[in-house]
């Protein structure tokens, strides 16, 4: 049996180790980010390498344009980085914690929309948003004054505004926003640039969340983007474990690769499931959507039964539609057990 010795060969195993240490680094470093961002473009150019291949007829260049770019996208996700260390509680989380056990749990659905709308977008894009009939809305950005009025009025709810190192945050709530103290919503705003937004959301009786909104830099305009990103990673995990509540659920917006692995890690030590990463940009029609730059997660007295993609024209993004349903029943109130209390996490 004889071997091939097309030199071509030798771009199999480049590819793989390129990938290893892609990997290795992933969302820790810029250019491991950046390299992971540009992943779909890679099989965009694979592709027409792959077509051009074909019309030529060289079989060995066909397979080995394929072959190369699937090492690569098979052990850029190999290596698995270790923990990064936690960071300290947010100065609130005793307070924020003790509010937070005060709540029953569920006894109805959550249906929440995260969108990334941009300035430029359409009033279709509220109905788009109403059509799914949402208990809450989390919009990302600034955002046209006409669509937030236009959902705020659909919904009946109460909205609210915050404005973060990251940018504007708007909630707008099928139902009212619980006082926690004094507020009703805490922003955490330290110098690195790290926003966290928690607010507790009633969107119906007997069903009130606490929503954790957080925002990361990106890879593009930030100097120091590797120390302000392990910043943030470590800053949400904090704020979810210090806040300990099994009805959590978390919405992160970024410029985030696929996998974000150590982002993931962070969740996953915090003892969140992650909803299905859907691809959110871009969002025109000549180009589908290929990274999923909208993120959640949710604590254990939620399951997920439903993810969703929404469109609007002059949309910044896509939207990520999510459904949500209580995990656990709640005990009959002449039955044992204490209804409305959690379950251990």
């Amino acid at each position: 049996m004889t071997l091939p010795r097309d030199p071509r060969l030798i771009f199999l195993p480049a590819g793989a180790f390129l990938g290893l240490l892609v990997g290795q680094g992933a969302d820790g470093e810029r250019a491991t980010t950046i390299l992971l961002l540009l992943e779909p473009l890679g099989w965009v150019i694979a592709a027409w390498a792959a077509y051009v291949a074909w019309l030529r007829r060289d079989a060995m260049l066909l397979g080995v344009t394929l072959t190369t770019m699937a090492a690569a996208s098979v052990a850029v996700r190999l290596p698995r980085p270790g923990l990064e260390p936690a960071e300290d509680p947010p100065a609130d989380a005793a307070h924020l914690a003790a509010c937070a056990r005060a709540l029953s749990l569920p006894e109805g659905p959550l249906r929440l929309v995260q969108w990334h709308l941009g300035s430029q977008a359409g009033l279709d894009a509220a109905q788009t948003i109403l059509d799914v009939e949402p208990d809450v809305v989390v919009l990302v950005g600034p955002v046209p004054t006409p669509v937030v009025d236009r959902v705020q009025d659909g919904l009946g709810g109460e909205t609210k505004r915050i404005d973060t190192p990251e940018g504007p945050v708007t909630v707008l709530a099928r139902g009212v926003f619980h006082a926690c103290g004094d507020n009703d919503a805490w922003v955490d705003a330290p110098v690195d640039g790290v926003a966290t937004v928690i607010a507790f959301v009633g969107v119906a009786p007997g069903v009130t969340v606490p929503l954790i909104v957080a925002r990361v830099p990106s890879p593009l305009d930030t100097p120091d983007w590797e120390a302000r990103a392990a910043r943030a990673r470590a800053r949400l995990r904090a704020t979810v474990d210090a806040l300990g509540s099994s009805l959590a659920v978390v919405t992160v917006d970024g410029l985030l690769p696929s996998p974000a692995r150590r982002l993931e890690a962070s969740m996953f030590a915090a003892q969140l499931a992650a909803v299905r990463p859907a691809p959110t940009w871009p969002s025109h029609s000549l180009v589908p959507a290929l990274l999923p730059f909208d993120r959640a997660w949710f604590a254990d007295a939620w399951q997920l039964v439903g993810v969703a993609t929404l469109d609007a024209s002059n949309a910044r993004r896509l939207g990520l539609a999510l459904a949500f349903e209580p995990s656990v029943p709640l005990a009959p109130l002449d039955g044992p057990g204490l209804p409305g209390v959690p379950p251990s996490r």
